[in-house]
């Protein structure tokens, strides 16, 4: 036997990432009194019946055809079904379910959720995430504390929202939720058996484990990562769980040895035991059909403090929440042809809320190892020229400006585009030569030769004449009268040409001059 700092922590600081928690309704039960599987049925038949002899004839009738040592879901979800319909024969009409009805109607009226689920969220409901029991709060505020710096998510079979309550992490509410959008398996909690905020998600009864029998293996495939790269602690289940093992099963199935013996060092399943003055941690094997095993670690404790201070000695320098932002926008920036154009140049405060988080943005080294390596001191004049264009080379704007402009306005004697950089900055921060340029080129004509200026005291050509006979060194495009209302034109043959002719960036100076052109309109 093992104490849990010598087991755990060196497993937590060999992966590659933080842990996630498997956390069932036995911990729930632990922190909030909230009922299991079985003492929610018995609360829902006290309702449906209202004398204990009617339940357990029902209990018998079941017994009849599984037996619950064996086969607990098969038993629940028959009990449940049995309960379930004869509330139905008095729910609609019972002056006991008036407030139900009038607080739930529309559930059952519109979306045709099932009265059972109505109540069962009622009851669950009725159990306020904020009141922790008493002998129980300071364990359970050093489990808050894991969120921050120390857990990646977590993963659940509990309606309730405890755990959504505490961390407050991104929480997927239901299995159609995790297997059709995009996780990021980082400060998200996935509820795989559905949430008391929307009771239709709810899976209690056989028509809703049908579903899940059906679908483990696509939930399966969809945790797979996070059972590669993460510690796992499965909290507040027993080991016979069925719904577990059948998880466990599907994901050994999906590995090859060698992937097996790593991520078994990482599983650890918790199991309480009351009087435990010394945590105890062994392994244990759990045995599937046809000869399959999956060898886990095993925590044997009273008290989960002595686990949570373990959990926390490894964390990350940046809050969870701040970095799954970071991630997401990272890979929708990966995916889109629009990425984002805010940046913030230090890390916010991680006690920004959650709607004051999905505003920011952050400064990643990102994709261009060039870049990375050479510093924006290297920037060249067409990657520059490029960019007002195309909008495609990311810069970090501040740094570019202080470092890259500088040296670009002396290299190629100020004939580069620079507003498009400095609108958004504070005078104050810009270098001297960056204020020199914009005071230098403060009108249009100061883009132009004399000559073309003597030809616009004339007359301006219009766009469409412009743009269908360009001239030499497309001059008569340089001598249209271009503003806010029609520059997109501009952009839009500069797209146009520009993407037939990318040699042209380097090659000509008439279309250098309608680049310098666009940025001054369009971003003074």
């Amino acid at each position: 036997m093992t104490s849990i700092e010598d087991k755990v922590l060196p497993s937590l600081r060999d992966a590659d990432a933080l842990p996630f928690l498997f956390i069932g309704s036995g911990l729930t039960k632990r922190y909030l009194g909230l009922p299991t599987w079985e003492s929610l049925i018995d609360h829902i038949a006290d309702l449906t019946y209202r004398n204990k002899f009617q339940l357990a004839a029902k209990k018998n009738e079941v017994n009849k055809h599984y037996d619950k040592s064996k086969n607990y879901n098969a038993y629940m979800t028959h009990l449940t079904d049995l309960v379930s319909n004869d509330l139905d024969k008095i729910w609609y009409t019972d002056p006991l379910f008036a407030d139900s009805r009038k607080t739930f109607g529309k559930l059952a009226t519109d979306e045709q959720v099932p009265p059972i689920k109505i109540e069962i969220t009622k009851y669950i409901k009725s159990f306020d995430p904020a009141h922790i029991l008493t002998d129980k709060q300071d364990e359970f505020s050093a489990l808050k504390k894991l969120a921050k710096r120390s857990v990646a998510g977590v993963i659940t079979t509990n309606y309730d929202t405890l755990i959504e309550s505490a961390f407050q992490f991104e929480t997927y509410s239901s299995q159609e939720e995790l297997l059709f959008h995009t996780k990021y398996d980082l400060g998200e909690v996935y509820k795989i058996h559905g949430s008391v905020v929307f009771p239709k998600t709810i899976m209690i009864n056989s028509r809703d484990y049908l579903e899940i029998n059906e679908k483990h293996k696509y939930i399966s495939a969809k945790l797979l990562t996070i059972f590669v790269e993460h510690p796992i602690f499965f909290m507040g289940y027993s080991m016979e769980d069925q719904d577990i093992r059948n998880i466990l099963f599907d994901i050994q199935m999906g590995l090859t040895p060698e992937q097996l013996k790593t991520i078994e060092k990482r599983l650890f399943f918790v199991d309480w035991q009351a009087g435990i003055q010394n945590p105890e941690v062994t392994t244990s094997s759990i045995l599937f059909e046809q000869g399959h095993s999956l060898t886990i670690g095993r925590i044997v404790l009273d008290n989960y403090n002595d686990l949570y201070s373990v959990i926390g000695k490894s964390s990350t320098k940046y809050p969870v929440k701040l970095l799954r932002y970071a991630k997401r926008d990272l890979y929708q920036f990966a995916l889109t042809t629009h990425p984002s154009d805010k940046v913030v140049l230090s890390v916010p405060d991680e006690n920004m809320n959650p709607e004051s988080l999905k505003d920011v943005e952050f400064v990643y080294g990102f994709g261009i190892i060039e870049r990375a390596e050479k510093g924006y001191k290297s920037v060249d004049k067409n990657e520059l020229f490029r960019d007002i264009v195309f909008d495609d080379q990311h810069f970090v704007t501040e740094m570019l400006v202080k470092e890259a402009l500088p040296i670009a306005l002396r290299q190629y004697s100020g004939y580069i585009p620079i507003r498009k950089y400095v609108r958004n900055l504070d005078p104050s921060i810009l270098p001297g030569i960056v204020l020199n340029n914009l005071h230098r080129f403060s009108k249009y004509g100061d883009f132009l030769s004399q000559k073309l200026n003597s030809l616009i005291r004339n007359q301006f050509v219009q766009p469409q004449d412009a743009l269908s006979h360009p001239g030499e060194d497309f001059t008569r495009l340089a001598l249209v009268d271009w503003d806010k209302q029609n520059i997109h034109l501009l952009l839009e043959f500069l797209k146009d040409h520009l993407d037939s002719n990318p040699r042209k960036f380097k090659t000509t100076n008439g279309i250098r001059r309608l680049i310098r052109i666009y940025d001054f309109v369009q971003y003074t």
